[in-house]
C-alpha cells in the first residue's frame, strides 16, 4: 500500500522520464540513421519492465529506477510520429502527424474508461471518505491489458517498414 503522495511521487518520476526521453530517443534514432530497430528494442523494454511492475513485488525505493525506465523507454513513442511521416507522401505530412497523434490520444481516452471498468469489476465493496479502494489484484487485473496491448505493439512495430530516416519516393 502506498500513500497518495508517494504514488504522486513515482508517477511524476515516470512522467517526467517519459518528458526527456523523448528528444533523446528521436536523436538516437537520427543518429543511428534507423527508426524501426530503436522503436523495437525500447518497445520490447516498455512491455518487459510493466510485466516486472506488475509480477514482482518489488519495495517503494526500486519503484522510482522502475518506473524511471517505464518513462524512459516509453518516450520512444516518437520515433512513431517519424516513421508515420517517413512512410508516406511528403505532401501529406500534416494530415499523417495529426492522424498518429490522433490515434495516440484515441488510444487513451478508450483505455482509461476500460482500466476503470477492470477495475470496478474487482471492487469488493470497501469505501474510504466515499471513494472506493481497489485491492491489488484489481489493479493487476486492470494493468495486464496495458502489458497485452504493450506486447501487440511489439508485433505491430516488427511489421513496420525500416525507413532509415528517409522520406518516402511515393
Amino acid at each position: 500500500h502506498l500513500e497518495t503522495s508517494q504514488a504522486a511521487l513515482i508517477t511524476s518520476t515516470m512522467l517526467m522520464s517519459l518528458a526527456v526521453s523523448g528528444p533523446i530517443n528521436g536523436a538516437i534514432s537520427d543518429r543511428l540513421g534507423r527508426r524501426k530497430l530503436p522503436y523495437l528494442i525500447s518497445t520490447v523494454l516498455t512491455t518487459s519492465f510493466w510485466a516486472i511492475f506488475l509480477l514482482v513485488k518489488l519495495p517503494y525505493i526500486m519503484l522510482f529506477p522502475l518506473l524511471a525506465a517505464i518513462g524512459l523507454t516509453t518516450g520512444t513513442m516518437i520515433i512513431g510520429f517519424a516513421t508515420a511521416r517517413e512512410v508516406n507522401h511528403p505532401g501529406a505530412a500534416g494530415a499523417v502527424g495529426g492522424v498518429v497523434n490522433m490515434s495516440v490520444l484515441g488510444i487513451a481516452s478508450v483505455m482509461q474508461p476500460l482500466v476503470g471498468k477492470i477495475l470496478d469489476s474487482h471492487w469488493q465493496g470497501e469505501l474510504i471518505d466515499g471513494a472506493r479502494v481497489y485491492s491489488e489484484a484489481a489493479y493487476n487485473a486492470a494493468f495486464f491489458w496495458l502489458v497485452v496491448c504493450a506486447a501487440i505493439s511489439i508485433g505491430m512495430i516488427a511489421c513496420t517498414k525500416e525507413t532509415y530516416c528517409r522520406m518516402s519516393d511515393v
